[in-house]
């Protein structure tokens, strides 16, 4: 895999972590205490999380595909194996001499 498409992949994954995390935000129910009335929103509990939540979940999801990439990339050439080979294709006096015999 071509070092653009990793970070790619990692830019990707991490905007959707961002939005996840701002989705997530979004829908969770706000805190409420308890008055001499009843429940009420707390206005001081339910503010927003603001953007170094949003950052951070961007470079949470950045991190994770690249950490899981290069310890890919290490393993395959500890144990050896380089990059995936691909079969070799027969020739086609080979493939005369396979059919014919």
């Amino acid at each position: 895999m071509s070092k653009k498409r990793l970070l790619l992949a990692g830019l990707i994954t991490g905007a959707l972590n961002a939005a996840y995390s701002y989705v997530l935000e979004m829908i969770t129910p706000r805190t409420t205490s308890l008055t001499g009335t009843g429940f009420t929103a707390n206005r001081v509990f339910s503010a927003s999380v603001g953007l170094g939540f949003y950052i951070a979940s961007f470079l949470v999801g950045l991190v994770l595909i690249l950490a899981v990439f290069v310890v890919a990339a290490v393993y395959l050439r500890v144990r050896g194996g380089g990059e995936p080979e691909t079969p070799e294709e027969p020739e086609l006096e080979e493939e005369s001499q396979l059919s014919s015999g």
